[in-house]
């Protein structure tokens, strides 16, 4: 039998009530999930997730807000392994001439 725990019920519930008001708080999200439970990378995800739902992510002044805004050490991850990966094709096209 598979089992449940409480993240999950709450992730779930977040889910619902952001389909039907059509926004979430981030104040809300922050109240389900607090820090330290999730990685950057899920945090994101979870974010990620909602915004694919058309569910609006708002600050406390109502502006919508993107993942990468919500976790922006995510973001410099990211671009981060972008740059690495530019330079080693740089690198790479260097070496064979071109």
């Amino acid at each position: 039998m598979l089992k449940i725990g409480g993240s999950h019920r709450m992730r779930k519930a977040l889910f619902v009530r952001g389909l039907r008001q059509g926004y979430l708080n981030v104040e809300e999200v922050e109240a389900a999930v607090p820090p330290g439970t999730m990685s950057a990378a899920e945090r994101w995800l979870l974010y990620f997730s909602l915004r694919a739902s058309e569910v609006e992510l708002r600050d406390a002044d109502g502006h919508i807000l993107t993942p990468d805004d919500l976790v922006p050490e995510h973001r410099r991850a990211r671009q981060a392994a972008v740059r690495q990966r530019a330079k080693a094709a740089e690198a790479k096209a260097e070496g064979t001439g071109r």
